[in-house]
């Protein structure tokens, strides 16, 4: 579907909504007559209408959801009951929640579990729903990982169970020749079952291949040292059938398979889940647990997450891991098991036995004497698995220092500081054979400087504008009170721009020439102190760019006076201002605004207000009158002479009258003026004083339709209409723009239209919010934000602006928006100025409408 149907068919949807609405559509009886209804949410599949059976695995959680009931009153109480399983079934309803909206389940045996959901409303009706889930065996799909260790002439491994589609990785990393030479291993497919098409396959030490046939499978590994000598491993492995297609997604925990490993005392483990066959990495999470340990093992995994883990065995026994992989997004996980077999093995160092290893955990820094300090040793370990005696001595303390030299033969220990220098300890530990080994550590006491921290370490700015800054968030290390010092290290030459306040916390400082600044603030607590810095940036106004000190709310264009024409709120004004000269001329307007539009030769400003209208010359800046608009219209134009053109009405229908033409110089009503075309509700509408018409577009009917009015050129009245030849074959949506020549009438679908007779002429190829075109320049721009509500809410502006060539209006590549001071600008309205050069309206900070922290600027490019 193109963009052109999506479009007119989200249009169509909204408007036939608005429509029912305002007529009264929709019928239906009263929701407090209506019993309760019961929804039940398995895992992801919502069960509504009658009784459906879902497919489930065994081994898996089922979540359970009934969320989705709806009651006329006050919900008031859920119950689940499990009401059948199949024989030999143990299953139940996590007891816990049987009366919540969510529970969960686990089936244990093959066969049917129906579940009910009863729920009760506040009145005491209650309806019942339930769901049949049927159990199976499934088999997920893991890698499994093995280390290829060459222990004799020939080794057969244990046969290992796999499921048809997993990926088996052999390392070589860790083979090596007893008498130091390089191992070459080749490999080799010594059975493999009929039909099989796997194939080894060797990318750097790791060797690997695909179970795609169910049945046995033996590969061999060979290793040949640089004498010949040789020695075989040979692995099996029996693929069960295919996983089946798991038809729940989410909430599904599938039982995985499992590897064996054998390692050594004091060997580093690493387990490796990076190579298993997953439907997208980006939205799979793994985790890890360290299912059970030799009973006097403090051994752990390096992690709980991540694809590689490793872990150092410190006792001989079985370790039990368990991988979970989670693929967020279907909600399948798949989980293995690996065994992990621990020998005392022999540690080869230099001396023949291994040392006992001290570990020391302790504070290095100490704010003040006589504050308590723990020093911990009791991470220290014997790689052989032995008890260790711990001795501690105090090797340098403070010149009057009285700490005792000796301390205690423990592994933690407290000790109390009471003078301010270097405390230096070591702690001695020593096997159950009388091997020690040492260790040291220094522990500072005294007064340390503050964390010197500004809120800001950067800022870009113009000349004259002021910068603020603040250290408040610095860090006092003894509690002590803090005091600040702000300094001017750099400044540009011919700079004299002071400090406001040099001793406080928070700076404000104004450049006042061009170039780079750098202050530092020095955070002072007693003698010591530290330093942090802010750097600023310092630009002068380039010229066709000014910055608005209000946000805008509407904003037009003036090409004969040169002037941007923009409302402000908070105080509701109109500004004139001139994007070269800077110049931003206000005048007060009386109340809130609805709407805006200039006459067609810019001179004079329409602006609506709820219940007025009000007339401004735009080339003496002056409010002429603000007149009764008798009605709450949503569209306000204004002649050349004088004239308003009232249309549309906020939270009405159809529209009597139509239209109302005053003459905005003196309130006079001068036309009331009913037509046949449809005016209803909130209507749009453009004066288009070269071709004689007025165009209309009433947002609240489906599907859209446009409308043109015929204006006479002496009197400025009506007269007839005319419709589009399209009746929803077209997407169409307001506001409009006028070409250079108002020979075409665009639309905020993108799509334009020819005004002499409203035949389609073309589309722009995406929905626009800002659109100018230029006769003389045969050029055509637009603004087309990613984020575009046609009725209201907020906008996500573009960063870039289309352009469109020639009498065809052939498109050409996107044009970026200029920086501003910078900092990426984004695009509210665009318009043509008499020279051909655009006026851009754009806001910086952040491309939505609504953010938090928007500058909004005036550019002529």
């Amino acid at each position: 579907m193109g963009m052109q149907q999506r479009v007119q068919r989200w249009i169509g949807w909204l408007t036939l909504a608005l429509v029912l609405a305002g007529c009264g559509g929709g019928g239906g009886t009263s929701s407090a007559d209506s019993p309760p209804t019961a929804v039940i949410r398995a895992t992801a599949q919502a069960l509504s209408a009658s009784p459906a059976t879902v497919p489930v695995t065994l081994g898996s959680e089922i979540a359970l959801d009934g969320s989705a009931s709806t009651a006329s009153g006050v919900q008031t109480r859920y119950a689940w009951t499990l009401t059948t399983r199949p024989d030999n079934s143990a299953a139940t309803l996590d007891p816990a929640r049987l009366a919540s909206a969510r529970t969960t389940f686990a089936p244990d045996v093959a066969g049917s579990y129906v579940v009910a959901l009863d729920v009760t409303d506040d009145q005491g009706r209650t309806t019942r729903q339930t769901a049949t889930l049927v159990a199976s065996q499934g088999a997920s799909v893991v890698t499994l990982t093995g280390t290829v260790v060459f222990k004799g002439l020939t080794e057969t491994r244990p046969t290992q169970t796999l499921a048809v589609g997993a990926m088996v990785s052999l390392d070589t990393a860790a083979t090596t020749d007893p008498s130091g030479g390089a191992v070459a291993v080749a490999w080799q497919m010594l059975q493999q079952p009929a039909g099989s098409k796997a194939v080894l396959t060797t990318s750097g030490t790791i060797t690997f291949f695909a179970a795609d046939v169910a049945g046995t499978y033996q590969v061999r590994a060979r290793g040949t040292n640089a004498t010949g000598q040789f020695a075989d491993v040979v692995f099996v492995y029996n693929a069960t059938a295919q996983a089946p297609t798991v038809a729940i997604a989410a909430s599904v925990t599938t039982v995985g398979g499992s590897s064996a490993l054998e390692a050594a005392v004091g060997n580093l483990v690493l387990l490796d889940s990076s190579t298993s066959p997953v439907p997208n990495y980006a939205t799979t999470t793994v985790s890890w647990q360290l299912l059970s340990r030799p009973a006097t093992s403090a051994a752990n995994l390096s992690a709980t997450s991540g694809w590689l883990v490793s872990l150092v065995p410190d006792v001989a026994g079985t370790y039990l891991v368990r991988t979970a992989l989670l693929d967020s997004a279907t909600g399948i996980s798949s989980q293995h098991t690996t065994t992990l077999t621990v020998q005392p093995g022999v540690t080869a160092v230099v001396t023949g036995y291994a040392l006992p290893v001290p570990r020391i955990a302790a504070p290095s820094l100490v704010s003040a004497a006589g504050v308590p300090v723990t020093l911990r040793g009791s991470g220290s370990y014997d790689p052989s698995g032995g008890a260790l005696a711990c001795r501690w001595s105090l090797l340098t303390r403070p010149a009057g220092s009285t700490v005792p030299t000796a301390q205690p033969a423990q592994a933690d220990f407290t000790f109390t500081p009471d003078l301010d220098g270097l405390y230096q300890f070591q702690l001695v530990v020593t096997d159950t054979s009388g091997r020690s080994s040492s260790q040291s550590v220094m522990v500072f006491v005294g007064n340390y400087p503050p964390v010197a921290a500004l809120d800001r370490t950067q800022a870009s700015v113009l000349v004259g504008q002021s910068v603020s800054a603040t250290a408040a968030a610095s860090v006092s290390q003894s509690g002590k009170p803090l005091s600040y010092q702000w300094a001017v290290d750099a400044r540009p030459p011919g700079s004299v721009a002071p400090l406001s306040s040099p001793t406080s916390a928070a700076l404000s400082f104004t450049p006042d020439v061009a170039g780079t600044y750098t202050l530092t603030v020095k955070v002072t607590e007693g003698s010591v102190s530290s330093i942090a810095s802010l750097t600023i940036t310092a630009s002068t106004p380039v010229p066709g760019t000014v910055q608005l000190g209000y946000a805008p709310l509407l904003a037009s264009y003036s090409p004969s006076l040169g002037l941007a024409v923009i409302v402000s709120t908070t105080p509701n004004a109109l500004h004139l201002v001139h994007p070269v000269t800077s110049s931003d001329t206000t005048i007060a307007l009386p109340a809130a605004v609805k709407g805006l539009n200039l006459s067609p030769n810019g001179r004079l400003a329409a602006v609506l207000h709820e219940g007025s209208v009000s007339l401004i010359d735009l080339q003496t800046a002056t409010l002429l009158r603000s007149s009764a608009s008798g009605g709450a219209q949503t569209e306000a134009l204004v002649s050349d002479a004088g004239l308003v053109y009232l249309t549309g009405q906020t939270g009405g229908q159809w529209l009597t009258p139509g239209f109302t033409v005053l003459d905005g110089r003196t309130g006079v009503t001068v036309q009331t003026y009913n037509s046949f075309a449809s005016l209803y509700g909130s209507t749009r509408a453009i004066l288009a004083s070269g071709v004689g018409k007025v165009f209309t577009l009433s947002l609240g009917l489906s599907p859209s339709q446009l409308y043109g009015h015929t204006v006479d050129p002496a009197t400025g009245l009506l007269g007839t209409s005319q419709g589009s030849p399209y009746w929803g074959d077209y997407a169409m949506g307001a506001p409009f723009w006028l070409s250079g020549d108002q020979t075409l009438l665009f639309t905020s679908a993108g799509t334009y239209f020819r005004t002499s007779d409203l035949t389609y002429a073309g589309t722009l190829g995406s929905a626009v919010a800002s659109v100018s075109h230029s006769a003389t320049a045969q050029e055509a721009v637009a603004l087309s934000p990613t984020t575009l509500y046609f009725y209201s809410g907020p906008l996500t502006y573009p960063a870039v602006y289309k352009r469109y060539s020639g009498a065809l209006l052939y498109p050409q590549p996107d044009m970026p928006l200029p920086t501003v001071y910078g900092a990426p600008s984004y695009g509210r309205q665009i318009f043509h100025a008499a020279d051909d050069k655009l006026v851009m309206l754009v806001q910086t900070g952040s491309a939505q409408s609504d953010a938090s922290g928007l500058q909004f600027y005036l550019l002529k490019r």
